[in-house]
């Protein structure tokens, strides 16, 4: 009974991913194609198609961030911006280094944390060992009782 439903859980939680990163990537897409579109638009000006305007503008030069963009389809860049986002670190890892942060800051805690599930596990541990060791003695050394 468990296993046919485990396959339904498994294939609904499989179509629900794939329906989250599909919006992602249509996300990701409508941005860049905005944002191909405005460089386009920039790239065609008379900013960038006049040598002497374009030279003139210096490092305020808009136009190589223009061409750069350009060079890449909007749905590429999508399909590269959702991986990012698929990666554990993100994008520019910054959650690894907020976590990396975080234990940085509390590692206090953490190490007392971890000394106190140790001691735990290790007093279970006896506490289970005692109590089978009892069992076998028990069991070794009881006499059979008679039933008549």
């Amino acid at each position: 009974m468990i296993n046919i439903y485990s396959g339904y859980i498994f294939s609904a939680i499989i179509v629900a991913t794939l329906i989250s990163k599909l919006g992602s990537v249509h996300r990701h897409y409508t941005m860049r194609k905005q944002e191909w579109l405005k460089a386009k638009v920039y790239f065609d000006s008379d900013n960038c198609q006049n040598h002497i305007l374009r030279s003139s503008l210096g490092d305020f030069n808009l136009c190589n961030r223009a061409e750069s963009i350009l060079s890449v389809h909007p749905i590429l860049q999508a399909l590269y911006d959702t991986s990012d986002d698929l990666s554990p670190c993100g994008k520019d890892g910054e959650r690894c280094q907020s976590v990396f942060r975080e234990i940085k800051q509390n590692i206090v805690y953490i190490i007392a944390l971890l000394l106190t599930l140790v001691f735990l596990m290790i007093r279970c541990s006896n506490g289970n060992r005692r109590y089978t060791n009892e069992l076998r003695q028990w069991e070794r050394y009881h006499l059979p009782v008679s039933n008549g």
